[in-house]
C-alpha cells in the first residue's frame, strides 16, 4: 500500500480507517518477528564458536587451538604468490608541501624555487553529513489571460517525503541486504553520518 496524505486519511471512514490501522498493526507484527530472526541470525554468526566452556558441545567436538606456531595463519598472501601494492590514483585534491623558513639559520625560504623529492598519497572518505534542502513553491499570474500558474515540486522533494531517494536507498540496503537491526541502523546513520531519524521513519522507509 503506497503512503497516504492527512488529506487523504481525513477523507476515509472510520471503517476504512479502522481496516488500514488493524492491516498496519499487521505488518508491524511481522517485521518484528523478521527483525528477531535476523538479529538471531547475526548473533550466530558473529558470535564466538561454540565449545565446551560456553555450551552442551562435548570436550571432544570443541575446536581445537592452532598448533604449529603459526598464530598469523590465513593472513596476508599465500607462499609463493607475488604481493600487489595499491596503483596511484589521479588525485583530486594536490598540497605542496614547501619549507618556509631554515631550520639551521631561520632564514624566509617561502619566495624560493625547489625541486620536488617525493610524493605521499592516500585515498580518503570526505566528511559526511546531512544537507537540508527545502523547496518552495509559487504562483504567478500570468499578464496575458490572468491564469493563476503553479510551480510544481521537483521529483524527490515532494511534500510527503521526509528523507531524500539517496538516504532511503541506503537505509533499505543496509537494512534488508546487510540485515542490520533498526535499533543498529538508528545508531550507524548517527554516529557515521549524523543524521537523527527514528525506527519508525527506517521502517516506513
Amino acid at each position: 500500500m503506497s503512503r497516504m496524505t492527512r488529506e487523504q486519511l481525513q477523507q476515509l471512514s472510520k471503517d476504512e480507517l479502522i481496516e488500514i490501522i488493524l492491516r498496519q498493526q499487521e505488518t508491524i507484527e511481522q517485521l518484528q518477528v523478521r527483525v528477531s530472526e535476523l538479529e538471531a541470525q547475526i548473533e550466530r554468526l558473529t558470535g564466538p564458536p561454540k565449545d565446551h566452556t560456553n555450551s552442551s558441545v562435548p570436550p571432544s567436538k570443541s575446536r581445537k587451538p592452532n598448533r604449529g606456531g603459526r598464530s598469523n595463519a590465513g593472513r596476508g598472501p599465500k607462499k609463493g604468490h607475488r604481493g600487489h601494492s595499491r596503483k596511484r590514483q589521479e588525485p583530486d585534491i594536490t598540497l605542496q608541501c614547501r619549507p618556509d623558513r631554515c631550520d639551521d639559520c631561520g632564514a624566509d625560504l617561502s619566495d624560493l624555487p625547489g625541486r620536488e623529492i617525493g610524493s605521499s598519497q592516500v585515498v580518503e572518505i570526505p566528511p559526511v553529513q546531512p544537507v537540508v534542502i527545502e523547496a518552495r513553491r509559487y504562483e504567478v499570474v500570468c499578464q496575458h489571460c490572468d491564469h493563476q500558474q503553479q510551480a510544481q515540486y521537483p521529483p524527490s522533494l515532494e511534500p510527503q517525503r521526509t528523507f531524500g531517494p539517496r538516504i532511503e536507498a541506503l537505509v533499505a540496503y543496509l537494512q534488508h541486504v546487510q540485515h542490520i537491526s533498526y535499533e543498529r541502523l538508528q545508531q550507524m546513520m548517527a554516529q557515521l553520518f549524523g543524521l537523527e531519524i527514528s525506527q519508525g521513519a527506517i521502517a516506513n522507509i
